[in-house]
């Protein structure tokens, strides 16, 4: 896998982790994941990763806190694409995740917050574009 796809990758895995933090899978969330697919593919054919790592990992029935650490992991492989306009959208893609299923729950946000600190530490000093 190319080093930009991985961060791709990682992001279906967070999807899945901020999705299932709260116990369930809600419609609304796998929903939103494909609405932003479907909007993102245009600019970037490796979005469409997200959408099917999400799918597998929900077939699979796989715990968050797992999937997470598998994500921070990618997106150490990754890390030399992560410019701040990805990691933005990554985070703001959880975000709507997150919201489109009434309130967003306090484990949501948990993994959004250490998302955004585990990327700081991930870092890019030199991302290729």
């Amino acid at each position: 896998m190319e080093g930009k796809q991985n961060i791709y990758y990682a992001l279906g895995i967070l999807a899945f982790a901020v999705a299932k933090s709260d116990g369930i899978i809600q419609q609304e969330e796998k929903d939103k994941l494909f609405e932003i697919v479907e909007r993102e593919i245009s600019h970037s054919i490796d979005f469409e990763y997200a959408e099917i790592i999400f799918q597998l990992l929900e077939r699979d029935q796989l715990g968050y806190e797992n999937t997470y650490s598998w994500a921070i992991e990618e997106l150490k492989k990754g890390r030399h694409y992560l410019s701040p306009e990805i990691k933005d959208k990554m985070i703001e893609t959880l975000r709507l995740i997150a919201m489109s299923f009434d309130n967003v729950s306090s484990e949501e946000s948990d993994i959004i917050s250490r998302f955004k600190k585990d990327l700081e530490k991930i870092g890019s000093d030199h991302y290729l574009k």
